[in-house]
């Protein structure tokens, strides 16, 4: 009689079950990095899985622009506003406008890279609400620090 329990437990529907209850756990991000020089361009796209339910500053810890050394990055989750600036040396740094929620569905997140730019000042100017338009800060930065 056991063994008969045991072979209804185990049919296909309550193992089905079991598989979506795991893959439930966990959380499909779509990443795309923008390219440099000398890019190995299948590097700077990739699918990672991480835990539901991590915040969004977790998330974005797990999948930084690490294979690049220097510089700084923009992430852009959640949709298409900025939502945190990364480097190596200050690591995730969200901008304020940006909760840090749990991340529970399937999201996308873009880097852009403004490698000669210092992280604290592009926090600073996003935070600010300074435009992304391509070459606005880095044209910005250059006419302060030529003004000193």
């Amino acid at each position: 009689m056991s063994l008969l329990r045991t072979a209804r437990a185990m049919r296909p529907s309550s193992i089905l079950s079991r598989r979506t209850l795991a893959t439930a756990s966990t959380v499909k991000v779509h990443v795309v990095r923008g390219t440099l020089e000398g890019d190995v361009p299948a590097e700077a796209a990739y699918t990672a899985e991480v835990p539901a339910g991590l915040s969004l500053s977790e998330v974005l810890s797990r999948v930084t622009p690490t294979s690049v050394s220097g510089g700084s990055w923009v992430a852009m989750a959640a949709g298409s506003a900025p939502a945190a600036v990364w480097s190596v040396e200050d690591g995730v740094r969200l901008l304020p406008r940006m909760a840090d929620t749990p991340v529970t569905t399937e999201t996308r997140v873009n880097w852009s890279s403004f490698s000669e730019l210092p992280s604290a000042w592009i926090h600073a100017r996003l935070a600010q609400d300074a435009s992304l338009t391509p070459g606005q800060l880095e044209h910005e930065f250059v006419r302060i620090a030529t003004q000193i």
